[in-house]
């Protein structure tokens, strides 16, 4: 009889290794598919601001040929300049300065001299919405005042 019941102990254990061992895998397998889904949607952010990039340029290149539809042309790349601001502003990887995150606002400072307005303001949301770095907020705000100057 305690033969049957050390088999039966056994086969529980055995059973409950396998089970473990399962769980083990099922985890692993639903952590790297939300790695891959995380990576996914941000490639889509990046490849969504590219697009709009590429057709507000394309709208600013078209508008000096057309003078007669400049006006419209006008509405639809300030449209697209918003568009862009509102997608990059979303994710630190669609920001043009890499690693943002990582900055400090003395190592990003020279970062953002030289970028367009539409970057600037995305640069702008994204910080609202994260860190709010009242000092880093103030120098974008310089920034964007000269550029708008102009």
């Amino acid at each position: 009889m305690s033969v049957i019941f050390d088999r039966i102990e056994k086969g529980r254990e055995q059973l409950q290794h396998q089970i473990e061992a399962i769980q083990g895998r099922q985890k692993a397998l639903l952590e790297q598919s939300e790695r891959a889904l995380t990576e996914g949607r941000e490639k889509i952010r990046v490849l969504e601001a590219n697009a709009l990039e590429q057709a507000l340029e394309l709208l600013v290149r078209a508008n000096g040929t057309l003078d007669d539809r400049s006006a419209l042309l006008k509405r639809g790349e300030r449209a697209l300049a918003e568009l862009l601001v509102t997608v990059r502003s979303g994710q630190a990887t669609t920001l043009p300065v890499e690693g943002f995150d990582e900055l400090s606002i003395k190592n990003l400072k020279p970062l953002l001299e030289g970028l367009k307005v539409t970057d600037l303001k995305a640069i702008r949301a994204y910080e609202v919405a994260n860190k709010n770095r009242v000092t880093l907020l103030r120098e974008i705000d310089t920034l964007l005042d000269a550029l708008q100057a102009n």
